[in-house]
């Protein structure tokens, strides 16, 4: 077992450093830091380079507090991650935090909604507070982003025989509060003990989606939490939700099909209206008019596998 000690993998690797892995079929496993915003083929590449224990960066399902932290992703962007490398094998270890300035009650809100439906993948390794670290931008803007009373953790004072002005200068992590009204202690608490749930029961079923030999798609649900155990999608149904294995807005849907389909009149509301429906199910989930399919692509074990009721 390799352990990267970059933090995260540059992604010039892809097309340079993980081919070459792939070619030298030497028996090692691999961890590596990775961005969460990868392709399908990206975490395929990791795969083939034995890349099979990953750390995405992805702290929360909850677009808002993304934005927060400047982190670059969406709540959808981290969940296509996860379910890839779910697919490919390769071990995804993630934090969830909070405790942000600027959260809000809608943000928990949404965010539980989004934990009950990707429950079958993988919990988070660990959920806690943001830790408030040197060079981090909440150090440089803390006054400017409602975190105030900044010091040095309180080992520092015993580690080291200096003054407070002294620790600060080589502290790099610090104890913070933060401004009164820009955080929900209760709803954070609400959250840390749904996720050790979550961790200490796993969900036992799943969600996965393959080709009949007729072409059509044919996804069983086997969660605990399932409002219908299977269903066959055929031709345009099919081909909206294959094109939703990655994140797509409406209107790219709508264009996609238009180019698959160009005698098809098809309205927005029409296509609004079946992907909502596979929302409904939590076959797929959405953020605003942004959708994502959840099942897992995988093939039947035997012939029986196919005989899903139409």
């Amino acid at each position: 077992m390799v352990q990267a000690v970059d933090n995260v993998a540059p992604m010039p690797y892809f097309q340079q450093v993980f081919p070459a892995l792939a070619k030298a079929e030497r028996p090692s496993r691999m961890f590596y830091e990775i961005r969460a915003n990868l392709s399908r083929e990206q975490v395929n590449t990791l795969c083939k380079a034995r890349v099979y224990h990953v750390q995405p960066g992805i702290e929360s399902f909850s677009s808002h507090v993304l934005k927060l932290m400047h982190k670059g992703t969406t709540a959808l962007q981290n969940i296509q991650v996860l379910k890839w490398c779910r697919e490919y094998g390769v071990q995804a270890d993630y934090n969830l935090l909070y405790g942000f300035p600027g959260e809000t009650n809608e943000d928990y809100q949404q965010l539980f909604q989004i934990l009950q439906a990707i429950r079958f993948l993988n919990p988070p390794s660990a959920c806690g507070p943001i830790r408030l670290d040197r060079f981090s931008p909440y150090y440089r803007k803390a006054s400017t982003c409602g975190i105030e009373n900044v010091k040095p953790m309180l080992p520092y004072k015993y580690l080291y025989p200096f003054d407070e002005q002294s620790l600060h200068r080589i502290a790099y992590y610090f104890d913070y509060e933060i401004a009164s009204g820009m955080h929900n202690p209760n709803r954070a608490l609400e959250l840390a003990r749904w996720v050790d749930d979550w961790k200490a029961n796993p969900e036992p079923g799943t969600l996965q989606a393959f080709e009949r030999p007729d072409g059509s798609l044919a996804l069983l649900d086997t969660r605990s939490y399932s409002i219908r155990s299977s269903v066959v999608l055929h031709g345009l149904d099919k081909a909206v939700y294959d094109y939703c294995d990655s994140v797509r807005s409406l209107q790219s849907v709508c264009d996609h099909l238009a180019r698959l389909y160009p005698r098809a009149t098809l309205s927005e509301d029409t296509v609004r209206s079946f992907l909502d429906a596979m929302v409904s199910h939590a076959y797929m989930i959405n953020e605003e008019s942004s959708y994502l399919s959840l099942a897992l692509r995988s093939k039947p074990a035997t012939d029986e596998a196919y005989n899903v009721p139409q």
